[in-house]
């Protein structure tokens, strides 16, 4: 029999098959029929076809309208926020507050964002630390660091050469650029009310201004452009303190003039208690300071003290993970394994503080009048004192489809998750209220019925929540198993990916996620894909480009064991795919997959036994993006095919070997999903090629002709 090379389709890290977009000068498909065409006639090795031109307007077109409840005013959110969540455009490393408690955010892409309290509306502030090189921008502020309410300085990554930072006399109402002394990414600053600062970076220097910030000097270089200086901590009386980015701490006595070496917690490990580190960053210097007559460093995710003597003797504070101080040394906090947030006293005795703890990974810690504020990864803040820790997401003016990072439909309403809250639309998506907030970020979601929602947290935690009562339980056959993704195979059938390390696995739910088995386990990469083939078997792709064939039982109930793949573990090119994977079985035999490869673009793959062997093959044998299950067959979103070429705006349904248009949209198809009553969502982006800006995004609903 005559081979044969067909479409595939992998769907991946969420139901919605593609993780990432690759740049379009890397895209490469075949331009796709308009009509009901054959997917692929030639065998593997062959050069593919050149399709015809899509038609003005092909017979079977679906239409589209928007998702509108019938009964709004009883099916829609609870409350129509008029605050929606900050939505930065990069990573915010550090949270900045003034004496007076007002509060700053700069993000990686150069803009800036500012409150007037923790809990207060954010707004954009006219602080933007990047610049124009050429016909793109470039440079970050990091921090912004205060003298008083009034004076501070932003520093970072700034200015062509790197050697600007900002000042502002007027509590950042107004930015002037200065000049350091040399280009460098300045990554501490440590200022004083007295108007003296000490910053210094990437080529180990120090800079010094008595000032008030507007000029600075070079003072000294404690270390080089290898070692640089991560952090620094200067008191009164001219002490000092600086770690570096890896194994090293030095003291000054003289005002930062002078520095001299003095042993780590690490290099004391056999009698501080720190654990061995093999590489950085676990040896890097996390932090610096001298409290209440002590040393304080943070090292290997621990803290160590010791007194001002020599040698220096360190001793681990506890179960602390992390600590800051403010900078007359007068008040100093932590955060515990567990992620409690404590207070170190002056005997460096650890005191609880109650109320929130902290959820999501860390990002950064402040003290300010004796108040800590916390950071963490998902731009979640956590403001705690003697009164009790709280925490807050960050919200502002603006469109709250900007922050969803999901959306999905059940039945008349739309569901989307944030970092931080689950949404509801029962107008289409015209306006979004709150549902349900979160302290750890949500990642994901997938509709069970009209009224029931299976969601996951960064954490890996999965809960069912119900639309009802508004409740969150989670879901106990995944308790101790992190989430990674889930593909819905079809209206039946979920596979979820878990992140598992070593041992990553994936699991079956025949009830759209209430309960799950494992259907297999392995040691090593992680799954990053899964479709299932026409005769029912799970084919699973891994992180290092491996393939797994899981054939399931011939019953739908309760797995009985974990079935033996038919293939383990195939290997399908030695190379590293990053992103945007998709998948796609014709058959039982003949299959596809299509990933994003760094630096070299986009890769097809091919097999004709199963899965037991692959062979590299032309993109256009697989010119689609997204791909997702419906209804026996599947939905994809057409690939680019150039710098010029409008894809991903055509929508295909594919039936075994062939393919047919139901529906050319105006604009990019960002995500494709189907609800559990077969109901298919598409998402819209006007703006495709900015990949920061995620306003304007809306959604429609899909209904083939004569439905």
């Amino acid at each position: 029999m005559q081979s044969r090379s067909l479409l595939f389709v992998f769907v991946a890290a969420t139901s919605a098959i593609t993780a990432c977009s690759s740049p379009p000068a890397q895209r490469a498909a075949a331009a796709s029929s308009a009509q009901a065409t054959r997917v692929a006639q030639a065998p593997a090795s062959a050069e593919p076809a050149t399709a015809p031109a899509p038609a003005a307007s092909p017979p079977g077109m679906w239409t589209a309208s928007p998702v509108v409840s019938a009964a709004s005013s009883s099916a829609g959110p609870r409350s129509q926020a008029s605050r929606v969540e900050l939505h930065v455009t990069g990573r915010v490393r550090e949270i900045s507050v003034s004496p007076s408690g007002a509060a700053w955010l700069t993000d990686s892409d150069g803009p800036s964002y500012h409150a007037d309290a923790f809990d207060a509306l954010w707004s954009r502030s006219p602080l933007d630390c990047s610049t124009l090189v050429g016909f793109s921008r470039s440079g970050q502020c990091d921090r912004v660091t205060f003298f008083t309410d009034r004076v501070a300085i932003a520093t970072g990554y700034v200015g062509q050469r790197n050697d600007e930072y900002f000042w502002t006399g007027d509590a950042g109402r107004t930015w002037e650029r200065r000049k350091l002394p040399a280009g460098e990414w300045i990554y501490d600053v440590f200022a004083t009310a007295r108007g003296e600062a000490w910053l210094g970076g990437s080529r180990g220097n120090v800079y010094y201004s008595r000032d008030a910030g507007r000029t600075f000097t070079l003072l000294s270089q404690p270390y080089d452009d290898r070692s640089r200086m991560h952090r620094i901590f200067m008191t009164a009386s001219g002490n000092g303190l600086a770690g570096a980015l890896g194994n090293e701490l030095k003291v000054t006595r003289d005002g930062g003039r002078t520095w001299t070496a003095i042993e780590t917690p690490l290099d004391q490990r056999a009698t501080s208690g720190a654990k061995p580190a093999a590489e950085s960053p676990a040896k890097n210097i996390q932090n610096v300071a001298f409290v209440h007559g002590q040393w304080l460093v943070q090292q290997n995710d621990a803290v160590f003290a010791s007194p001002d003597v020599t040698p220096v003797r360190w001793r681990r504070v506890g179960t602390l993970v992390a600590f800051e101080a403010d900078r007359d040394g007068s008040a100093a906090f932590g955060v515990e394994r567990d992620g409690r947030f404590v207070r170190i006293d002056a005997s460096l005795a650890l005191a609880s503080i109650s109320g929130a703890r902290l959820e999501g990974e860390l990002e950064d810690l402040h003290v300010e009048a004796g108040v800590l504020y916390a950071l963490d990864a998902s731009l979640g803040l956590y403001r705690a004192d003697a009164q009790g820790a709280r925490f807050v997401v960050p919200q502002s003016d603006g469109d709250a489809a900007a922050s969803l990072t999901m959306v999905r439909r059940a039945g008349d309403k739309l569901w989307g998750v944030a970092p931080h809250g689950l949404y509801a639309s029962a107008n289409g998506g015209a306006t979004w209220g709150v549902e349900q907030e979160s302290t750890t970020a949500l990642v994901g979601l997938e509709a069970r019925s009209t009224d029931e929602l299976f969601v996951w947290d960064a954490r890996g935690d999965a809960s069912i929540f119900d639309a009802r009562s508004h409740r969150l339980t989670a879901v106990g056959s995944l308790a101790r198993v992190p989430v990674g993704s889930l593909v819905v195979v079809d209206a039946g059938q979920w596979i979820m990916l878990d992140r598992g390390r070593p041992q990553a696995g994936a699991w079956r739910s025949n009830d759209r996620g209430a309960n799950w088995t494992q259907l297999d386990g392995w040691k090593g990469a992680i799954a990053i894909a899964a479709a299932a083939s026409p005769d029912h078997d799970v084919v699973l792709w891994l992180a290092d480009n491996t393939v797994r064939r899981v054939k399931l039982p011939t019953s739908t109930s309760v797995l009985a064991g974990i079935p033996a793949p038919r293939v383990r573990s195939v290997p399908v090119a030695a190379r590293h795919v990053s992103c945007c994977t998709s998948m796609y079985f014709a058959d039982a035999d003949h299959g596809l997959l299509r990933g994003y490869v760094h630096h070299a673009g986009d890769h097809v793959w091919a097999t004709e036994d199963g899965g037991a062997s692959w062979s590299a093959v032309d993109t256009a044998a697989l010119p689609f993006t997204r791909v997702v299950p419906f209804r026996g067959d599947a939905l994809a979103v057409a690939a680019r095919t150039g710098e010029d070429d409008e894809g991903k705006r055509e929508l295909y349904v594919l039936q075994g070997t062939n393919r047919r248009l139901v529906y050319r949209a105006t604009e990019e198809i960002s995500d494709v999903s189907v609800d559990p009553s077969g109901n298919v969502l598409i998402e819209l982006d006007p703006t495709p090629e900015t990949f920061d800006d995620t306003s304007g995004r809306h959604w429609l609903a899909l209904r083939p002709m004569g439905q």
